[in-house]
């Protein structure tokens, strides 16, 4: 049919008339297919390219915002470096570490030995505390008493333990109180060795016999924060004609552990012996013997 000189009839076409995939990219509009066009929910999951990643600037809120989260658990593994565990920590520079800091345990010598650093401590505190001196013994001839021993010393130190394993640990002894008209012994020292660090409490003078009338110096320390010298052993009693004159009781040891010198009593029945940790032995009063010490005493109280 010829339309030459004439209008040509519109004709409207159906998808009926459309064959299948006829339609193809080339014939489209640039433009031509809008949101309009699209039916709600047309597109599913499995119309996207799962090998293509939407921008970020194509998302209505940013995802890695945390402000924008409003439900859900965020893995571990986004939070920070490191391990994420029941045992572990995230710090503030975004990194896990242990936890640690507090009080953990404590490590108690009596006698001479070596300390081992228990697993994950960092820090101890120790108190290193010297023998007290032992009481001088009294006099057999007229009244003159013993003096007592003076105190251990006592150092206390706070000490980083990090490359630190193992230390040294002495351990004074106690010291035995002398029979009568004999000088007491002076106190051994107490001691933590590193290889590094030194701490040191020295024993306290032990105490003269009867007649002396002079006292004696307590222990000094060294190698601490802290460094408290033992108490000084007191003067046993004057001579003269008195039959009870008392012995000079032991030096004071200021380590806080308890215990105490010895009596300074001229009763046959009374122990002048000291007790606890550092303290000297009281003086002997007359006719009787000197006192023994109280032995040293090392503490490591230890921290993560």
């Amino acid at each position: 049919m010829s339309y030459l000189g004439k209008v040509k009839p519109t004709v409207a076409l159906t998808s009926d008339d459309i064959t299948d995939g006829a339609v193809v990219e080339a014939k489209i509009g640039g433009n031509a297919v809008t949101s309009a066009k699209i039916n709600d929910g047309a597109i599913v999951n499995a119309d996207l390219n799962t090998s293509a990643a939407i921008a970020l600037s194509k998302l209505a809120t940013d995802p890695s915002n945390a402000s924008n989260l409003s439900s859900g658990t965020v893995p571990t593994a986004r939070l920070g470096s490191g391990t994420a565990s029941s045992s572990t920590f995230l710090r503030g520079d975004q990194t896990y570490a242990a936890a640690g800091g507090g009080f953990n345990s404590v490590q108690v010598f009596t006698s001479s030995g070596t300390w081992t650093k228990p697993s994950g401590i960092t820090k101890v505190v120790m108190h290193v505390i010297g023998a007290g001196g032992a009481g001088g013994g009294g006099r057999s001839s007229y009244n003159y008493a013993g003096s007592g021993g003076g105190g251990g010393g006592t150092a206390i130190k706070f000490l980083d333990v990090s490359s630190i394993s193992t230390s040294t640990i002495t351990v004074a002894a106690v010291v035995s109180g002398p029979a009568k008209d004999v000088a007491g012994s002076t106190g051994g020292a107490s001691s933590w060795a590193d290889g590094t660090n030194t701490v040191t409490g020295s024993g306290g003078v032990g105490g003269p016999r009867g007649g002396a009338n002079i006292g004696v110096a307590g222990g000094a320390a060294s190698g601490g924060d802290i460094n408290s010298p033992g108490g000084n052993g007191p003067t046993g009693g004057p001579g003269g004609n008195i039959g009870s004159q008392d012995g000079g009781s032991g030096g004071i040891c200021a380590n806080g552990f308890g215990g105490g010198p010895g009596a300074s009593n001229y009763d046959v029945t009374s122990d002048n012996d000291a007790y606890g940790y550092g303290h000297g032995g009281a003086g002997g009063a007359k006719n009787k013997s000197g006192g023994d010490s109280a032995g040293g005493i090392v503490v490591v109280w230890e921290y993560k």
